[in-house]
Parts: C-alpha cells; sequence; structure tokens
C-alpha cells in the first residue's frame, strides 16, 4: 500500500511540474510579445485566397497552448516555438487541410512546412477536399 501511494504521489507530482512548466513557459512568451496583435500577422498573407487559411492557422495555434490565446507570428517555427515535432507536426498541418475544406498533403510535404507562414501557403495551395459520397439511408417499408 506504501509503494502504490509513493507512485501515486509522485505521479501527481510529474504531472503538476509539467503543467506548471507548460504554463510558466507560455507565460513568459506570451510577455515577450506583448506588442504583438492579429494584425501583425495577417500583415504577411495579403494574397488572394491567404487570408481564410491564416485565419485558421492562427486560431488553432493561437488557442493550443495554456496561456490562450497566444500570439503568433508567420516565422515561428512550429518545433521550435510551439513543440510540434515528428508525427505531431504532420496532424497538425493534416488537421489545419481538414478544418480548410483542403485535400490533405503527404506526410511529406507537411512535414517540410516548418514555419506557420509555410502551413499557410501549403494549405492554401492544396486543391479542395473531395466531396464524401453522400451516404444513403435505406429504409425498409412495410405493407400494410
Amino acid at each position: 500500500m506504501k509503494t502504490f501511494l509513493l507512485v501515486l504521489a509522485c505521479t501527481v507530482v510529474v504531472l503538476l511540474w509539467g503543467l506548471a512548466n507548460g504554463f510558466v513557459h507560455d507565460w513568459w512568451f506570451k510577455r515577450k510579445r506583448l506588442g504583438v496583435t492579429r494584425e501583425d500577422f495577417f500583415s504577411a498573407f495579403s494574397e488572394p485566397g491567404l487570408t481564410e487559411v491564416a485565419e485558421v492557422v492562427y486560431d488553432d495555434i493561437s488557442n493550443s497552448s495554456l496561456a490562450r490565446p497566444l500570439p503568433v507570428l508567420p516565422g515561428d517555427s512550429l518545433a521550435e516555438v510551439y513543440g510540434y515535432v515528428d508525427e505531431d507536426h504532420v496532424d497538425l498541418v493534416e488537421g489545419l487541410a481538414d478544418t480548410c475544406g483542403r485535400a490533405r498533403p503527404t506526410p511529406e510535404a507537411a512535414f517540410e512546412a516548418k514555419t506557420v507562414a509555410d502551413v499557410v501557403h501549403l494549405i492554401a495551395s492544396l486543391p479542395p477536399a473531395e466531396a464524401e459520397p453522400e451516404k444513403r439511408s435505406w429504409r425498409f417499408w412495410r405493407k400494410g
């Protein structure tokens, strides 16, 4: 029983430490960017077709931290600033493409998008997602 309580206590301490560390990191990051606004981000995406994608990308990345909303800049590295690496990186890009109604990029293409601006340009360059076939409801009517 003592071992179980010790393991439980250690687990709680580790979880709280990780949560506090993530919150402090986000808080300091947010504090360093006090003057950064949404307009600073969107000024880099004035080309036609980029604005809608940029809004989705900004909102998703900005709200993915503990200290929401987090100021996002186009040159931010997905790995170094936000911690999106390996499968998380690809999952983020694929999820953003789905949200924007675009076809999913290949995992290689998704991983090539290193910055937030790269993601916006990649998703904007993708074709629209193919519509899913209409699901039919089969009903069996009784004569009666």
